[in-house]
């Protein structure tokens, strides 16, 4: 009976121990609600805001697959209107509400990452939706 009440707390312990590092390390822990407010409920967002923000970015490329295949900054998701379908699915996979998505085309000029953020805030309500002031020219210069 003692081996096996020992054997119950040493699994419990393994166990608390193993959640606690996992909900640390986790890629997709909840950004704090300090770090959340740091960007204004605006949408456009500049590098420099971007470059000082702490929390975790999904980037949307909202360019043409062409453009995306050449370059785009790493870790970023296809999600242009052309292919919003297939797009979409694959950005619902990685997006969770209190994380941070900075959309972006190919310049200042360009309608595309306005109209996907727009979009994206339309279909999914609540969230941090900005596009990227500059486009991927603005990021790519810094």
């Amino acid at each position: 009976m003692k081996d096996t009440l020992k054997a119950i707390g040493f699994i419990l312990t393994a166990t608390a121990i193993a959640s606690g590092l996992t909900a640390w390390l986790h890629p997709r822990a909840p950004v704090p609600p300090s770090q959340a407010k740091s960007i204004e409920a605006k949408e456009a967002i500049s590098v420099t805001e971007v470059r000082a923000y702490l929390g975790e970015i999904l980037w949307v490329d909202a360019r043409h697959l062409e453009d995306f295949e050449a370059s785009h900054i790493e870790g970023s998701i296809l999600l242009n209107e052309d292919h919003w379908d297939e797009g979409f699915a694959q950005f619902v996979a990685y997006w969770y509400p209190e994380q941070l998505v900075i959309v972006y085309c190919n310049a200042e000029a360009c309608q595309a990452s306005k109209a996907v953020a727009r979009r994206l805030r339309q279909n999914l309500g609540e969230g941090q939706f900005r596009y990227l002031e500059g486009g991927y020219p603005a990021w790519t210069n810094q």
